[in-house]
C-alpha cells in the first residue's frame, strides 16, 4: 500500500527529496531483510496505507551516505566513479540491462579504475519452495573470501543481543547465496558505524563499543543449516500470506519483561518484583503476617519496536490488545 511521507518540521526540500531515496529493491518474492524478519509487520504494509515523516528517515538518509561514499573508496578515478554512481542509479530504478552495460563499459574504458575480484553493491537472488530471495549485499573480495556490510547504526544495536543476531542471519544469508554461485566465503564482518557513539558512556558501560567505528567478525552456518533455516522461514512468511499469522514474538517487538511489584501503600518502592503474577501471589501468601496491606502493581515492559520503529503498529492488531492491558491495569493500579 501507499507511504505518506510527512513534513511536520518543515525541513527544506532538498532533505525531502533525499529522504526519497529507497535503494531497497525486492527483486523476486521476498528480499533478505524481510524474510528474516516477522511476517506480521510485512503483511500490515502489504494492506494498509503507512504513514512517516522526513525527519525519522534521517538515519536512514545517513547510512545511504556511508555506503556510497565507502563503496566509491574501492573505484579510482573521478570519471570512473561518476559513471558507477550513473550505473547504480540504473539499477536501483530497475534498469538492469542498462546498468550492466555501462558497468562493462566502464571497466573497459578504465581497467585500472576498479578492482574486478571486488564485488560492490551486488545483488542476489535464490530460488527455495517456489520463491525467489534477494537481497544486495555490500561487499565481497573474492580473493580473500571475505564477506563485509556496513552499518550506520546506534550503540542499542551492537548492545542488543536481538540485533546482533539479525545482522548474523542476514549476513550468512548472503553467504550462502554467494556460495550457491561458485563463490568460497571464507569470512564475514560487519563494520559498524556508531551514530550516537560517546566517549564518556563508553566509561560507564563494559559492553559499550570502544570506538565509534568497529569491525565485527560474524559466526558463519553451512549450507546444510542455512537450507533449513530457509525454507522454515519461507514456510513461516507462507503461511502468513494464507491467513495464519503469527503474533511478533518479545524478541520481534525488541521487549523488555513485564514486571509484578509487590508493594505496600507506605513504602514508594517495591518490597519484591516478579516476572510472573502468580509468584507474586505466592509471596504474599506468604509473608502475609510479616508485611500487611501488600498489593501488586503491574509494570509493564516496554515494546521498543513497536513504539518508536514500527511504521504498521498503529494497525496492528496485537500492538492494539498490547496497549488495553496496560491501560486496563494502570487503572487498576490507581484503585
Amino acid at each position: 500500500m501507499a507511504v505518506k511521507l510527512t513534513n511536520k518540521h518543515n525541513l527544506p526540500e532538498t532533505f525531502v527529496r533525499a529522504s526519497r531515496v529507497d535503494k531497497h529493491r525486492v527483486r523476486g518474492d521476498i528480499s533478505v531483510t524481510q524474510l528474516i524478519d516477522a511476517p506480521q509487520p510485512r503483511i500490515l504494509r502489504r494492506h494498509n496505507d503507512t504513514e512517516e515523516d522526513v525527519m525519522d528517515k534521517v538515519w536512514a538518509i545517513m547510512g545511504t551516505a556511508v555506503h556510497s561514499i565507502l563503496e566509491m573508496a574501492d573505484i579510482d578515478g573521478k570519471e570512473a566513479k561518476v559513471l558507477f554512481e550513473a550505473a547504480a542509479l540504473l539499477a536501483d530504478r530497475g534498469e538492469e540491462k542498462g546498468a550492466k552495460w555501462l558497468i562493462k563499459w566502464c571497466k573497459d574504458q578504465y581497467p585500472d579504475s576498479i578492482d574486478e575480484t571486488i564485488l560492490l553493491e551486488t545483488s542476489l537472488t535464490h530460488e527455495i519452495l517456489d520463491w525467489t530471495i534477494s537481497g544486495t549485499m555490500d561487499r565481497f573480495d573474492t580473493k580473500t573470501g571475505t564477506l563485509s556490510d556496513y552499518k550506520n547504526c546506534s550503540v542499542y544495536s551492537y548492545i542488543f543481543t536481538e540485533s546482533k543476531k539479525k545482522w548474523v542471519a542476514q549476513l550468512n544469508v548472503y553467504a550462502f547465496m554467494l556460495r550457491a554461485l561458485g563463490y568460497e566465503v571464507k569470512e564475514i564482518y560487519v563494520l559498524a558505524f556508531f551514530r550516537d557513539w560517546s566517549r564518556s558512556a563508553l566509561l560507564r558501560n563494559r559492553d559499550y563499543p570502544k570506538t565509534p567505528v568497529m569491525q565485527i567478525p560474524i559466526e558463519m552456518y553451512d549450507d546444510e543449516f542455512m537450507e533449513n533455516y530457509l525454507r522454515n522461514r519461507i514456510l513461516l512468511h507462507k503461511e502468513a500470506e494464507n491467513g495464519n499469522i503469527p503474533e511478533c514474538t518479545g524478541k520481534d517487538r525488541w521487549a523488555t519483561a513485564d514486571k509484578y511489584a509487590v508493594k505496600k501503600p507506605t513504602l514508594k518502592k517495591a518490597i519484591k518484583l516478579f516476572d510472573k503474577e502468580v509468584l507474586a501471589q505466592d509471596f504474599i501468601r506468604q509473608n502475609s503476617q510479616k508485611h500487611l496491606d501488600m498489593f501488586i502493581e503491574f509494570r509493564p515492559g516496554e515494546d521498543k519496536r513497536c513504539a518508536s520503529f514500527c511504521s504498521v503498529a498503529h494497525v496492528c492488531p496485537q500492538r492494539k490488545e498490547r496497549l488495553a492491558i496496560i491501560a486496563k491495569n494502570a487503572e487498576n493500579n490507581e484503585i
